[in-house]
């Protein structure tokens, strides 16, 4: 009997996740601003950034979110010029405090400047707002994001459609 066990552990796990929060179904579309930090901020611009999220569960002030990332800064002389482009996904939690809330985010990031093109871990937090106006629902969000040697931080303004 426990040899079968393994196999239908990811069912119970999504049957279990299912029940006990709330789907939410929520969408979320956003861009702003990217300012590059530390090494990344000395050979690149400001430049932005947009996000395309859904958010599927809730439990109390806890919401999962996955989101697709794609931005650009314009690279420095000094680096050869050009644009340094990002695009990629991550998974984030927030935790909710009334009209604001933490996040925290992990994924990969594709970093292509210069024929170069590579795939390696994002890591960041930051907080945001959430309002809500009548049917229509806005945010905006900062967080510190750092992917091997190129940190910045990216501020979306945004809506949110459902949940």
């Amino acid at each position: 009997m426990f040899r079968f066990m393994p196999r239908f552990m990811p069912y119970a796990l999504a049957l279990t996740c299912a029940t006990a929060a709330p789907l939410v179904a929520q969408l979320q579309i956003g861009a702003g601003p990217t300012f590059p930090q530390g090494d990344f901020g000395d050979g690149a611009s400001t430049g932005w950034m947009g996000m395309v999220a859904i958010s599927p569960f809730a439990l109390g002030p806890i919401k999962i979110r996955i989101e697709g990332n794609y931005g650009e800064n314009n690279a420095d002389a000094s680096v050869g010029g050009g644009k340094f482009k990002m695009y990629g996904g991550m998974a984030s939690g927030t935790f909710g405090l009334g009209l604001f809330y933490l996040i925290g985010s992990a994924g990969y990031l594709n970093a292509d400047f210069a024929g170069t093109n590579e795939w390696k871990p994002v890591f960041g937090g930051g907080a945001g707002v959430g309002l809500g106006l009548g049917p229509l629902h806005v945010f905006g969000e900062a967080r510190y994001l750092t992917r091997d040697n190129i940190d910045f931080v990216p501020v979306m303004v945004g809506v949110k459609l459902g949940g």
